[in-house]
Order: structure tokens, then sequence, then C-alpha cells
């Protein structure tokens, strides 16, 4: 299989990044140009819109350089050529009956309908009107002082509010119930801003008035009761002019939050989304001890689900064509990457929500289904793209693969030719001080030219967090190229043992540097880049086995271009979309 990660050294795969994405992206045209052909390879036609619609919506850096020139279009459509022709070859070697390559196209193209989905659920919160910018800044005013209570489940928040508005204590239910930590004041109570926290959570609290108490709030955390105690304004928020294109990018996030969370929690109320509450538990108490999230720890050290064999076959989850038992989940988990897992930091909200979010994994491309998405042009185009660009991967992997063969011939015949491309240039080390303050630079300057111990004039005058942790004072090995900051507080000196005078550098620090080492250019044996070469030389034998395969393709299929057609193509590379934040206001 390609890696495109390094397709931009290799010809070959640079080719191919092109083929794919042409494959893969997708626009408008007009419909006039959809029946102008500018080639035909052999029953497929590349029509003026089709060629038009790739060309200015690939990304500039896949296109070839002059593609506002017709050279430069007919470089793009020889590659879709190459395309036509490969699709053409995948099917006639029998690819496409692939089942595995149609369950993949098909996983692929539902996430395209319910991008389009979710992208018409949210089309009209581009803009927003006056009175929203202003209720929104007045809104940032505002601070609430609450009392509150965490709890795990939606039926302690329950009773623990018929206490409270039975008379109770609000410490004393909260510390009856351990809801949560009671905070630094430790009453469970705290001031909060608005515009601080989650947009769901924050517009159910802000909708409170001063005494009242709060149904139970699910929050990623669990669930919380609010009680608005007072409400104060906050006359350090600044005037409505120097905010307005914050406030709009919030308004727009918000927006698109709270309509994201409302549709979301349709779609599983529709399909009868339910927990178990009681199971729910059990697995929260079977999760192993949190880890350091990074660096992540070696797998053996991951941990395991504690469950008893008893409560494997429990209920924990279900929805409608879904059931999921504790032994199925207990699979899902130990497959789940590590950064990805459930931690019990998270208390059962977070669990909560990881449940949910399996389910709406699962549902939102049958909903999409459902409402038609599937059927929309731009959904067939994924669907039979990602076939063939699957189809054309196998044909390279059986057809193109097995003859790249390099030896060591050509391998000595090409360093003979390239070795000085591997040239190492003159690197050096030294250990270098730096801080903001340049009357302190320059005391550690003087002191360094008497002797003083490095070790103590970093201590007395550097700031070690100006510089990454792992230099602790060394730097280097640095090329004189380097774009690092602290590059030039090696390189303004003759010899070793030199320190350079107090030196301004580019990010606004003062340092200085001692010389200890000068790595001279030099060049390395084939032995020591050996790997490197091999797989330089590999890139250009395929690229000559891929032009052979493809020439042979070529005359077996017909393949006929249209210039004067292919002159017309309009270069119209799509604007970036305006952000949220620069979007005019709309009365």
């Amino acid at each position: 299989m390609l890696s495109l990660s390094s397709a931009n050294n290799h010809p070959l795969r640079l080719r191919l990044v092109l083929i794919l994405s042409v494959m893969l992206l997708a626009a408008c045209g007009g419909k006039d140009k959809e029946k102008i052909p500018v080639a035909k390879v052999g029953e497929r036609t590349i029509s003026l819109g089709y060629f038009e619609r790739k060309m200015n919506s690939m990304k500039p850096e896949n296109l070839p350089q002059n593609i506002d020139t017709l050279k430069g279009k007919e470089e793009l459509l020889d590659t879709m050529i190459d395309k036509e022709v490969m699709a053409i070859k995948a099917k006639e070697f029998g690819f496409a009956s692939d089942p595995q390559i149609d369950q993949a196209a098909e996983n692929l193209a539902r996430l395209k309908a319910v991008k389009l989905m979710k992208g018409d659920m949210i089309k009209d919160l581009s803009f927003v009107s006056d009175e929203e910018a202003q209720a929104y800044y007045d809104n940032l005013k505002r601070v609430l002082q609450i009392s509150f209570m965490l709890f795990d489940h939606a039926r302690e928040t329950e009773e623990a509010r018929k206490l409270v508005m039975g008379g109770e204590q609000w410490q004393n239910v909260a510390a009856k119930f351990n809801a949560g930590d009671p905070g630094p004041a430790g009453n469970w109570t705290m001031q909060l801003h608005y515009g601080t926290i989650i947009d769901d959570v924050e517009n159910a609290i802000f909708s409170l008035q001063v005494g009242e108490i709060s149904q139970p709030i699910e929050s990623i955390y669990g669930y919380f009761l609010i009680r608005v105690d007072g409400e104060s304004v906050d006359r350090g928020v600044p005037a409505f002019d120097q905010m307005q294109d914050k406030i709009i990018q919030s308004i727009h996030q918000r927006d698109v939050t709270l309509k994201t969370v409302e549709r979301i929690n349709q779609v599983l109320d529709k399909n009868h989304f339910l927990i178990n509450e009681d199971v729910l538990q059990i697995l929260y108490d079977a999760l192993p001890p949190d880890g350091e999230l990074v660096p992540v720890p070696p797998k053996e050290e991951w941990g395991h689900l504690d469950i008893k064999p008893s409560d494997m076959d429990k209920e924990l989850m279900s929805w409608d064509g879904e059931k999921w038992s504790l032994s199925r989940f207990h699979d899902y988990y130990e497959a789940t990457p590590w950064l990805g897992r459930p931690r019990r930091e998270n208390r059962l909200g977070g669990l909560r929500r990881f449940m949910k979010d399996i389910a709406v994994r699962d549902l939102m491309p049958k909903e999409a289904v459902a409402l038609g998405y599937m059927e929309r042009p731009e959904v067939q185009d994924e669907l039979r793209e990602r076939k063939e660009q699957a189809m054309i991967s196998m044909l390279h992997q059986q057809y193109i693969e097995p003859d790249i063969q390099v030896s060591q011939e050509e391998i000595d015949d090409f360093w003979a030719k390239n070795k000085g491309q591997y040239m190492e240039k003159e690197t050096r080390e030294g250990v270098i001080l730096v801080n903001t303050d340049s009357v302190l630079v320059r005391k550690a300057y003087e002191q360094a030219k008497r002797g003083k111990s490095w070790n103590m004039l970093l201590a007395e005058y550097g700031d070690s967090s100006l510089v990454p942790a792992e230099e602790k004072g060394h730097f280097g090995p640095v090329g004189k190229a380097n774009s690092m900051v602290f590059t030039p507080l090696l390189w303004t000196q003759e010899e070793p043992g030199e320190i350079c005078e107090p030196f301004h550098l580019a990010n606004g620090a003062w340092g200085i540097g001692q010389l200890d080492t000068i790595h001279a250019e030099r060049q390395p044996d084939l032995d020591e880049v050996g790997e490197s070469v091999k797989q330089k030389v590999e890139s250009q034998v395929a690229e000559k086995v891929f032009r052979q395969r493809m020439a042979e393709w070529r005359k077996e299929i017909s393949v006929k271009t249209y210039p004067k057609n292919l002159k017309r193509a309009v270069y119209e590379p799509k604007q970036s979309k305006t952000p949220p934040a620069a979007a005019a206001v709309k009365s």
C-alpha cells in the first residue's frame, strides 16, 4: 500500500496523489459544460464541466504550477486520463467485484452523507442579527452567584432537588449525597460568568431566575443541580465595538453546538436509545486506574476492565436494532486506542457520553440514509470514486509493485552521480544562556568571559522557560541554515571555547553562547545512507514501470483528447470561506 505522507519525495507517489486527488474532490458545474468532452477514454467521457470542478476543487499544491495555461491544463488532464485508464483496467482484472471494497466505499460514502446532512442542519446559522449580537453582549456582563451539586445519576439529582425544594439546607444535602467537589470555599457555591462554560449547560443555567432551582442538567461530567442565589454586573467587559467580531464568532459556535446537540438527542430518542444505569455503574467500577495520557505507555501497561464473568452478559445499552452487553463493550474497549479510552477522572458523565458517541456513530449514517442523502450526486460520486480508488491501489500493488526491482549496480551508479546531494553540512554544539532581560545577559557574558561556571551562570541569569526543556543549556548540533532562533548564538564564533557577544534574538529575548564543538562538513559513505539511496532509486524505477504499464494500457484503450474544448476551461479556485468572526452582522 502506498504511503502518501512521503509523496512529495516520490515522483510516482506524487502522480498517484494527483490521481487520487482528482478522484476524491467534487463540485458543481454548468449543465452545458457536462456535454462538452475534453477527453474520451474508452467508454468514459471527461467533460469540460467535470474537468473544471476537479481543477477548481483540488489543493493548489496538487495542481501543475502553470494550471492557468493550456499546457498546465493538459498536464492535469493527462493525470485524469491515467486515472480513467487504471479504473478500466482494474475492473477488467476483476477488482470491482471485491465485497470488501464495496463495503469500505459504502462506509466512506455514508460519512460524506452525514457531512452533507450536518451542513444542511447548520446552513441557516451563518448570519447574526443586530439584536442577537446585542443580547449576547449584554449577557457577557452577567455574573451569577450559584449553588451547585454534581451527581453521577439523574435519579440522585431528582431526589436531592426534592429535599432542597422541601426546605433542606443546600450544604447539608450536598454533603449527604457527596455531590461532587465543594469547591475552594467548601460550600458548593461559585461565581459563574457568561461565556465560560459549554454552551448547552450554560444555556440551561443562564435561563434560570434568581432563587430558581434547575431540573437535572446533563453534562460531560454528570448531572448538575443548580440554584441561582444572586446576579451582578461585570463592569470590566470591553465596549461592544471592541468585541463585535468575537461576539459573532461565539454566537455562531454556540448556535452550531446547540443545534447539533438538539439533533443528536432527537436521533437518539427516535431510535429508543437507552443506557442501563446500574450496569453503567458496574462498568465504571471496572475501569482500571487512570494513567498519564502522554507519553503513551506500553500497551501491556494499559490495564483491563475488571468485570466479573457473571456480569458479562448484562445489557449495558441498546437502541433500535442494537444491543450492547458488557462482554461486547469489553471487546470494544480492548480495541480502543489509549487516548480514546474512557477515564475514571471523567466520572460516570464521561462514560455515559462515551456510550452515546458509540450510538451516534452508528445512528447518524442511518439517519442520513433514511433522509435520502445517499442519493445526492456528491455522495454517489464519493461512492464511485472511493471504489475506484481502492481498485487502483490494488491494481498498483499487483501489477506495478512486483516489477520494482533495484540492483546493486543501479544503486552504485546513482551514488556515483548524486552523492553530493547527501553531503553533511557543518554543524555546531555549545551551551547557551537566554533571558528577556538584556542587563542580566550582559552580566552573564562578563562573568563567563572571566571563567565562571556555566552551570552557575544558567542558574543565576538564565530563563529555562525560554529554551526547550531537553536542552538544559546545551544546544545543537545545529547547522548554520537552521531556523531556530538560538542558532546565531553558536555561529558568530571562530573557534571552540569562544563566547559570542550578547545577541538580540528573533523572539525578542537576549542570549549568549559558548561554542564547544565543530562538526566539519563531511561526505558520508554509501553504507551510512544506503537505505535512503535505495528508496530514491526505487522511486525512479517505480516511475519507469508505471509509465511503461500506462503506455501499454493506453494502447489497448482508445484515448481521444479535445484541446480546443480544454482551452475553454476556466481556472477559478475556490476562495476560502469567510470565518464567522469576520462575517457581517445582518439586521
